[in-house]
This record gives structure tokens, C-alpha cells and sequence, in this order.
């Protein structure tokens, strides 16, 4: 494949779903809120792909309704199932793969050496009662 997934044929390929659960997840990450620094939110990766994965899977079955002429059988619907699930999770381990990869080869900073501390002097006792 090498143009974007235009047709019904192409999007109903692996590769033309990844392309479209790859677009899907970079639009929902615009949307969902990742929360703030003090409460972040925890369930951010799993809600975007949750999202994500109901989205390939509504239109996977809605291009291949289409295509079957609004009569799928069984092993079509089967089809859209898996395919969309993989297409998922190829872009779901794709970006986690190229972040690791970014910090992997993420330029080290270096960092301002800390000041010597002076040795604190001794005290002498109080002989004061």
C-alpha cells in the first residue's frame, strides 16, 4: 500500500487500518484530558485506546456492510473484529515502541554540579549553666 486508505478494499486491509487507528489515536489524544501534574490521570492510555478500538470497530463494520451490500455474513463481521483489534494494538505497541526508542536516544543534559558545602565548625560546649 502506498497511498492512504481511500477506498473500501484498501481500509479493510491491515495496513489500511493501521493508517486509520493511527489517525484515530493522535485525534483523541487532542480531546481526552490528560489531567494535571498534581492528579494526573491514570487511565489515560486505556481510555484513548478503548476509544480508539470501538471507532475501528464501528467503522470497520460500517465499510464492510457497505461493501457486502448491507448483508455481512458472519465470517466478514468476524473479519472486521480481528482486523480492527489488531490494527489497534500494531499502533498502539508502534507508539509505545518509538517513545521508548526517543528515550533511548534522548541527548543527556548535563547537570550543574552542586555547590561544596562548607564543613560546619565545630561548636564548643556552653559551660554555661
Amino acid at each position: 500500500m502506498n497511498e492512504l486508505p481511500t477506498t473500501i478494499q484498501v481500509a479493510l486491509s491491515i495496513a489500511g487500518m493501521v493508517v486509520l487507528s493511527g489517525l484515530l489515536t493522535q485525534w483523541i489524544k487532542q480531546y481526552v484530558p490528560k489531567g494535571t501534574e498534581e492528579a494526573p490521570n491514570r487511565y489515560y492510555g486505556v481510555i484513548v485506546n478503548s476509544i480508539c478500538l470501538a471507532l475501528c470497530l464501528i467503522v470497520g463494520g460500517v465499510l464492510q456492510a457497505i461493501q457486502s451490500v448491507w448483508r455481512p455474513t458472519a465470517n466478514e463481521i468476524a473479519n472486521v473484529l480481528l482486523l480492527a483489534f489488531v490494527a489497534c494494538s500494531i499502533t498502539t505497541f508502534g507508539f509505545e515502541s518509538a517513545q521508548n526508542w526517543m528515550a533511548v536516544f534522548k541527548p543527556v543534559v548535563a547537570q550543574k554540579p552542586v555547590a561544596a558545602q562548607k564543613p560546619v565548625a565545630a561548636q564548643k560546649p556552653s559551660t554555661e549553666a
